[in-house]
């Protein structure tokens, strides 16, 4: 299966329920809906972790292993999150709902800000390694022109 279905089946699932919910002001989500997709994102988030810690394990000394910590901050942030919006609903708390997703709002804005992180050193080490691999074979290229040189009289 190639990845395009794939990925558009589950943007399919996953927006569903949102023209149905959104189609009036006073719908009301159901709890079981927030529980429901909270447990789908620990279980990505979990999933996720176990995966970088993976490729970190598999491809020690890469640039994109060794910057691997960003990610899984933002993974951890992101899972932070997500606990933050269950602790507001299940508890009754001095804290009101407004504080508390707001906390969640800037665990998720501490993710991507992890995750840019992690892309831009990637990006840097990327662009390092091919100029260093464009300088290599510019020698090798003149090597070799000078070996052709002396075999011509030059």
């Amino acid at each position: 299966m190639s990845r395009r279905p794939f990925l558009a089946a589950i943007a399919v699932i996953l927006l569903f329920p949102t023209p149905a919910l959104a189609a009036s002001p006073d719908a009301i989500v159901p709890p079981m809906l927030h529980t429901v997709v909270g447990l789908i994102g620990l279980v990505l988030a979990v999933w996720l972790m176990l995966a970088a810690l993976s490729v970190r394990r598999i491809a020690a000394g890469a640039a994109f292993a060794d910057n691997l910590a960003y990610v899984m901050a933002g993974v951890v942030c992101i899972a932070a999150s997500v606990l933050a919006n269950w602790v507001s609903r299940q508890l009754s708390s001095d804290l009101a709902p407004d504080q508390v997703q707001l906390g969640a709002d800037l665990l998720v804005i501490a993710s991507m800000a992890f995750f840019g992180v992690y892309f831009y050193r990637l990006r840097r080490a990327v662009m390092r390694f091919l100029g260093e691999l464009q300088g290599d074979d510019l020698l090798a290229s003149a090597h070799v022109d000078d070996d052709h040189a002396e075999k011509v009289g030059a």
